[in-house]
């Protein structure tokens, strides 16, 4: 039978390397409920050193899937919004330019980078949708690496020029990053149903593609 598994990142961190570092101030358990506990960084979109952010990297699930499993793929949450610090525009101007599957502090080799550029954040919490239950992101990951606390998701934002002044700044806001990862005893070919295709979301927010 087909099965699943859903857990959040009990580790986050901002790796360095280029861009601006999130604030994590609110503690390592931030992204594990819909509660508006947020991981934030702010960006100026007229500063070629201040208009992305760091690597924000969630990793710690804790999953648990048993040995002899097959992998039939990984759905990924991101609940987030965006804010306008200083200016008076309403319109969201962050936006995802990486969504990729971590392993051991790096992306995994060869994996499917989910985010969608040119799609602004919106201005309150939805949680974005990146993979279902039939999409492996391009890698084919053993169940131990799965099962690793150093497996994660990996999510850089960067800010839009349009339509905002010089001198603005925005904000980009992270509630929650739950996992879901879909597997299935050998030869069993039933279809699971597909996160994606739900209207509410985890922990009570509706999901969008």
């Amino acid at each position: 039978m087909p099965d699943s598994q859903t857990k959040y990142p009990t580790i986050l961190a901002s790796l360095a390397g280029g861009g601006v570092e999130w604030n994590l101030s609110a503690g390592q358990g931030a992204l594990t409920d819909s509660d508006n506990v947020y991981a934030s960084v702010l960006l100026n979109p007229y500063d070629g050193d201040a208009n992305s952010s760091q690597m924000l990297l969630a990793t710690g699930y804790g999953f648990t899937i048993p040995a002899g499993k097959v992998i039939n793929g990984i759905a990924a949450g991101i609940e987030r919004h965006d804010e306008q610090t200083i200016g008076n525009t309403s319109e969201p101007h962050v936006e995802s330019i990486v969504v990729v599957l971590y392993l051991a502090g790096v992306p995994i080799d060869g994996g499917e980078n989910k985010a969608l550029i040119g799609a602004n954040w919106p201005s309150s919490d939805v949680v974005a949708t990146y993979g279902d239950a039939a999409d492996k992101w391009n890698v084919v990951p053993t169940i131990t690496q799965l099962n690793s606390s150093t497996f994660g998701l990996g999510l850089q934002v960067h800010a839009d020029l349009v339509g905002v002044d010089e001198g603005d700044t925005v904000s980009g806001l992270v509630d929650q990053i739950p996992i879901t990862i879909y597997y299935s005893d050998p030869g069993d070919t039933t279809t699971p149903g597909r996160l994606c295709r739900t209207r509410r979301g985890l922990r009570g927010h509706r999901y969008i593609r």
